[in-house]
């Protein structure tokens, strides 16, 4: 399954949403503006929704 990722980007703060195939919001998150921020959710989200880079 394909996903899309919009990020909406402010200095302290990154809203992250994942959407399905259907447009669908699957998932919203509120991380910190960091490496670690992001990269902990990206994490999660592999975890839960089998996200891959090569299909997202």
């Amino acid at each position: 399954m394909r996903h899309w990722i919009g990020i909406d980007v402010s200095k302290a703060t990154l809203d992250v949403a994942l959407l399905d195939e259907q447009g669908k919001v699957t998932a919203e998150e509120k991380v910190a503006n960091t490496e670690r921020g992001l990269g902990s959710m990206w994490k999660r989200w592999i975890k839960t929704y089998g996200l891959k880079k090569s299909n997202a």
